[in-house]
């Protein structure tokens, strides 16, 4: 499988959380470091959108002590959904006490998941995140009008999505983290942005190179909000 992982090497300090402490780690979507709010008007550079849809899934979060796993965090796949300002938290009760400098999460679903025919919960196709044609989850996608863009509406859409190679868009991220027991990851979506409306590619929504190109900016675009 394919991935991407962005290493930052930097000095930081283990986080040590007691027993039944509360571990709290908030998704943050911003554009020019500002939090968006879905439908309200940004300006980046000399590109002006708004956003009417971003969703994306996170799988498989963990606590790692460089290299040594601590413990996972949350649901196994879950669905961040803009629209749902609860679904940007994810909180849990620590039930052992365990020092840990780096979290760890794919954005997408692996292989075996989009093979396993599991369609429940945050997994259900009714989340508009599953392409029926494609047997096969989207992984991320953003979506949004700008004057920028020459299509009906003015409109564009990114779905990311594809599991099989050479098309395989699933990326592990891996940030370093000090120590506070409420972690906060901003999304910066300028780098899409940028880079989508820069070749003008205001609608994708299949697998393929551009949709991997994309795939390669999320180690970029997820990082620790000071």
């Amino acid at each position: 499988m394919k991935t991407a992982i962005l290493h930052l090497f930097v000095l930081f300090t283990s986080v040590t959380l007691d027993a039944q402490k509360a571990l709290s780690i908030s998704f943050v979507p911003t554009i020019g470091h500002t939090s968006i709010v879905l439908d309200s008007n940004y300006q980046y550079g000399d590109i002006s959108l708004s956003i009417s849809n971003l969703k994306f899934y996170i799988s498989e979060l963990a606590l790692f002590n460089d290299d040594t796993f601590v413990a996972s965090v949350g649901k196994l796949h879950h669905l961040f959904d803009a629209g749902l300002p609860t679904s940007g938290l994810i909180s849990q009760e620590m039930t052992e006490t365990g020092a840990f400098n780096n979290i760890r999460f794919n954005i997408g679903i692996d292989s075996l998941m989009h093979s396993a025919g599991v369609f429940e919960g945050d997994l259900d196709p009714i989340h508009g995140m599953y392409w029926s044609w494609q047997s096969g989850y989207i992984h991320f996608k953003l979506e949004g009008i700008s004057p920028a863009c020459p299509t009906r509406q003015n409109k564009f859409q990114i779905h990311v999505g594809g599991y099989q190679a050479p098309n395989n868009t699933l990326r592990k991220i891996i940030l370093p983290v000090v120590a506070s027991s409420s972690l906060n990851i901003e999304i910066a979506l300028d780098k899409i942005i940028q880079r989508m409306f820069g070749r003008q590619i205001f609608q994708m929504m299949s697998p393929g190179p551009t949709a991997v190109a994309v795939a390669d900016l999320f180690p970029q675009i997820f990082q620790i909000k000071k």
